[in-house]
């Protein structure tokens, strides 16, 4: 029997997260199809017998757009629900994707994100910004666009815009080390765009824009709700502020020798 919908996920590793995302979508209503990049035929061929019931396919990358097109057109069903590596669908999802009657090619549906830190559900701050994701489409009538990253689902004249209730998790990081450690990354990439935009810091800018993003994550974003964890983001939102503009500091004093 054709299945009422295709789990199309793509990725280049294999470790528990993966099986904690698939297992969320598990569902005789559903084909769980994975798309690798990369990775050795016998991890592949291994890791369809231990995640049985699925199928695997071994793709050439094309870039997130293209390379999620190309999965989709393997499923069995013409409506396709893509779901990145790293997200965990709850109940309320999916017993919504269940009763849901896909009657119109037409309509397009976002999924409600939220992020997980750990085993922390963040619900405050900027981390508890809800986003909404066009992920459920009829390939029929719509594909992905083509860029290599920030690809974004098509919404064709006449789509039907609908939201399913229920939280997509995201997992963002595994701990706090793992955010400090991406912050590190990115305050560096930060201060180098800034740079090229013309923007300058002073030498109290580190200071009072880190005091700031404290006050504003834990105090009018309402991170003091989340707890200790909400507490920890607030700090690391203030350091990652103060690197940001240390570093554009940094580059000022290069540019000046």
């Amino acid at each position: 029997m054709k299945p009422k919908l295709s789990v199309c996920i793509i990725t280049n590793t294999i470790d528990d997260r993966l099986y904690e995302v698939i297992d969320s979508f598990r569902h005789p209503s559903f084909e769980l199809c994975i798309g690798f990049n990369g990775l050795a035929p016998g991890s592949i061929q291994a890791f369809q017998q231990t995640a049985a019931p699925l199928k695997v396919f071994d793709l050439p990358w094309e870039g997130y757009g293209a390379t999620k097109n190309t999965l989709a057109r393997h499923a069995a069903s013409d409506w396709i629900l893509s779901i990145d590596s790293d997200e965990i669908a709850d109940k309320t999802l999916i017993e919504h994707l269940l009763r849901l009657e896909l009657t119109s090619n037409k309509e397009i549906y976002a999924l409600k994100r939220l992020q997980k830190i750990g085993s922390h559900k963040i619900r405050f701050g900027s981390f508890g910004a809800p986003e909404w994701k066009w992920r459920l489409y009829n390939r029929q009538f719509t594909s992905w666009n083509l860029e290599k990253v920030h690809e974004e689902l098509l919404l064709p004249a006449g789509t039907a815009t609908r939201q399913l209730t229920g939280t997509l998790w995201h997992l963002t990081a595994a701990n706090l080390a793992a955010v400090k450690a991406k912050n590190d990354h990115y305050a560096r990439l930060s201060a180098e765009n800034m740079q090229q935009r013309g923007k300058r810091s002073g030498l109290l800018k580190p200071c009072l824009a880190a005091f700031m993003a404290f006050i504003k994550q834990y105090f009018f974003k309402k991170g003091m709700l989340d707890g200790l964890i909400g507490w920890q983001l607030a700090r690391e939102s203030a350091r990652y502020t103060y690197l940001k503009y240390r570093n554009l500091r940094t580059l000022q004093s290069v540019d000046r020798t």
